[in-house]
């Protein structure tokens, strides 16, 4: 398939084809220094595609230049144009010798009159490691607010990002003197996933298979996951951990309020900073802890059932922006 890039800063070769390689064309700059008037440094490039994600796999094959000293690559995800703007890379190679060989971190502004910073979320390894003899196989997973970043088929850091990454545009990052060569650049979207959270048994099963998952699936190309249907062995809880950091929002029926375990699920999403939606029937006592928050509540009647299917589309919608697709989606 062919792909459409923008370069944002730095020099590339590039086209459309994909079986050409995309070339970054490092070199090194002069820059104005506290210490001395100049200092000499490398210079960095970001390049962008119109191909756009929620969740998925970014991946490529990497080769470093032998006599290039530091260089650096990144895969960027969740570009936002905004003003200035905002994305998240995972790297291998260090800007200097106080960083480590792999991280995970966002380009961003805590508010709208700070400066424009870099937030470190996962740093490891010994820079001194990087091999600039023999290409890399890089790949990055995005999974709701979860990052794992895999080197030669390793996973060698992951980390859960303090919010969800709303869908961006993938890219390349590269830093360095020399040329950095990237081949096999592919991009695999993957469907994003809402974690349902609730008592199991009736009549809830039944507003589940009625309500939650035909919204999810089939109104928003969402999958809906509840711990009861997940297949193999291991802990419950560890589970449960996984799937709400991995999901993009989490659903949760909190009408049994004498279900302890329907609450710490809510409260490990809120902890995670997870978009939750909350739904309870109508003559629901709230507990006090959970009647400041909005809940969709709804009557256990035919009417009834138009109505929360009308308003949990509505909140979806807000929370994920528009029907999601699996398919590599891309910018008109």
């Amino acid at each position: 398939m062919s792909r459409r890039w923008i370069p944002i800063e730095g020099k590339f070769t590039y086209t459309s084809d994909e079986s050409n390689p995309i070339i970054f064309n490092g070199r090194k700059v002069q820059s104005v220094s506290e210490v001395a008037q100049y200092e000499p440094i490398v210079s960095s490039g970001a390049l962008i595609s119109d191909t756009r994600i929620t969740n998925g796999t970014v991946s490529a094959r990497v080769t470093f230049s032998e006599e290039d000293e530091q260089p650096e690559f990144g895969f960027i995800f969740g570009y936002q144009a905004t003003n200035p703007p905002s994305f998240y890379i995972a790297r291998l190679g260090a800007m200097d010798v106080r960083q480590s060989m792999y991280g995970i971190r966002q380009l961003t502004k805590a508010d709208l009159t700070s400066e424009l910073e870099w937030r470190s979320y996962a740093e490891g390894g010994d820079p001194d490691n990087l091999d600039k003899t023999e290409p890399y196989d890089l790949a990055v997973e995005i999974l709701g607010s979860r990052v794992r970043f895999l080197v030669n088929g390793i996973a060698v850091i992951q980390t859960d990002v303090p919010e969800r990454i709303h869908e961006g545009n993938v890219g390349i990052w590269c830093r360095g003197s020399g040329q950095i060569n990237v081949t096999n650049f592919s991009v695999q979207p993957k469907e994003p996933k809402a974690f349902v959270v609730m008592k199991f048994g009736e009549p809830f099963d039944t507003f589940y298979k009625a309500v939650i998952e035909p919204i999810c699936r089939d109104e928003m190309g969402i999958e809906p996951i509840r711990i009861d249907k997940k297949p193999g062995p291991g802990q419950i809880i560890a589970d449960i951990m996984q799937e709400i950091a991995e999901s993009s929002v989490v659903i949760a029926e909190i009408t049994a309020t004498d279900n302890p375990n329907v609450f710490f699920e809510v409260g490990y999403a809120h902890a995670l900073r997870k978009p939750t939606i909350l739904i309870a029937r109508s003559d629901t006592a709230l507990p006090f802890d959970v009647s400041s928050f909005r809940v969709i509540f709804y009557d256990d009647t035919i009417g009834g059932k138009k109505s929360i299917e009308e308003n949990l589309l509505r909140h979806l919608e807000a929370v994920m922006g528009k029907r999601q697709h699996t398919t590599d989606t891309k910018v008109a």
